[in-house]
């Protein structure tokens, strides 16, 4: 088994830090809604799905 590596530094260098950061992504009105309609789509799918699966 191998052990951990050994952690040199705490913080990200720039350039892992750039990759790694959060994306925040700005969306019109129509984006947003078409955002959570495909959204309440999936989730009923799901449920559909979940509702079909035979129950052990």
């Amino acid at each position: 088994e191998n052990p951990l590596p050994i952690v040199e530094s705490a913080l990200r260098n720039t350039t892992d830090a750039d990759q790694w950061c959060p994306l925040l992504e700005t969306l019109t009105d129509a984006e947003m809604e078409k955002k959570i309609r495909d959204q309440d789509r999936n989730t009923r799918r799901m449920r559909r799905l979940a509702n079909t699966a035979p129950s052990w």
